[in-house]
């Protein structure tokens, strides 16, 4: 597991070295944000294992940087079939996944990704990087779960423990309104 996040938090840097040339701010979804987080000194809580690392890119610098990508020497098909819509065909560093998102979730969920977008957090120290507000964070985990039929329900609790634990308080109005525009409230 400790070899598994040196090569994330490698793979992480050389995205970032990407971003920066284009000059393109990414924002870490799921298990790369608790990643990047806890590596910045915050809350002593350990970081869960994750299986890849998720990234939203603004969609017209995406395929650019994951052509960079591979160009550095990442693994992958340069002209791949895109697996889903919201996101480009992975590439990989060292066997660890990446996804490059264009949408943070597919669309007929619902999410208010222009809201979610509007309030992300810088990362101290990870200039080429943001993650999703509190909020944010806590609304895709627990519809992500969701679309997996909650069969990722232990990330997910851990995923909540962690923002519960965070020092910023939540904003219990906005994240509610956020949940009354989901077209799939309930998931």
């Amino acid at each position: 597991d400790g070899l598994r996040e040196l090569m994330q938090r490698e793979a992480l840097r050389q995205l970032g070295d990407v971003l920066r040339e284009v000059k393109g701010t990414g924002v870490l979804l799921k298990g790369a944000a608790r990643l990047a987080l806890t590596s910045q000194g915050g809350t002593p809580l350990p970081v869960r294992a994750t299986g890849d690392l998720d990234v939203y890119i603004e969609p017209s610098l995406a395929p650019l940087v994951r052509h960079r990508l591979l160009a550095d020497g990442w693994k992958g098909e340069r002209d791949g079939l895109l697996p889903a819509t919201h996101h480009l065909a992975p590439v990989s560093f060292q066997g660890i996944p990446l996804e490059i998102h264009t949408r943070i979730m597919p669309a007929f969920w619902g999410l208010p990704e222009a809201e979610l977008l509007a309030h992300v957090q810088t990362i101290p120290e990870m200039d080429a990087f943001a993650t999703l507000d509190p909020e944010g964070f806590l609304l895709h985990s627990v519809v992500h779960v969701s679309t997996h039929l909650f069969a990722q329900g232990m990330k997910t609790a851990w995923d909540t423990f962690w923002v519960m634990e965070q020092e910023q308080p939540l904003d219990w109005a906005r994240l509610a309104r956020w949940v009354d525009a989901l077209r799939v409230p309930r998931g």
